[in-house]
């Protein structure tokens, strides 16, 4: 038992948290070793004073509160509400967004007002589109009846939904 020290085990937790097993280990080996013992001492005592101090309520005197707030006013400038506060406060936002506007104003110039949208519509996947139709059927033959002719440039009542 003597190459076989608590200190280890007064190490790990506090003294006053061991079960009776561990507190048994304890006196049966403080009985022979000195220093051991000396430790176990020491830990008792150290954990009654913290346990001692812990159980202390220190009351704040009367007038902490204004004695604090008086302090934090002192050290507070006097712009306060001023528009100098307020721009001290938003400058970093206003720049972000000026810089932003920039950006997009910049974009914008740079690609010349040139439209990102197709210039193909929906029509243009029908092979007798309205123009077609109009404008690039020269010949003179009949290859498309009436019906067909306003089908295309009235697009039928079913494509909307309504079954007729």
């Amino acid at each position: 038992m003597k190459n076989e020290h608590i200190i280890d085990l007064l190490e790990e937790r506090p003294v006053l948290s061991l079960d009776e097993g561990e507190r048994a280990i304890l006196e049966k080996h403080t009985a022979v070793c000195s220093d051991c013992l000396r430790a176990y001492r020491a830990a008792m005592v150290s954990a009654e004073m913290l346990q001692a101090r812990a159980d202390e309520s220190i009351e704040p005197s009367p007038f902490f509160n204004t004695r604090v707030m008086a302090a934090l006013r002192e050290r507070q400038p006097d712009e306060a509400g001023t528009f100098a506060a307020m721009w001290k406060a938003a400058r970093g936002l206003v720049a972000s967004m000026v810089v932003a506007v920039a950006i997009l104003l910049g974009l914008t110039l740079w690609m010349g007002g040139a439209s990102a949208l197709p210039t193909e519509t929906a029509e243009s996947e029908n092979i007798y589109s309205a123009e077609w139709v109009i404008l690039e059927n020269g010949d003179s033959s009949d290859d498309l009846t009436d019906s067909q002719v306003m089908t295309t440039l009235y697009e039928s009542a079913i494509a909307y939904g309504e079954n007729k």
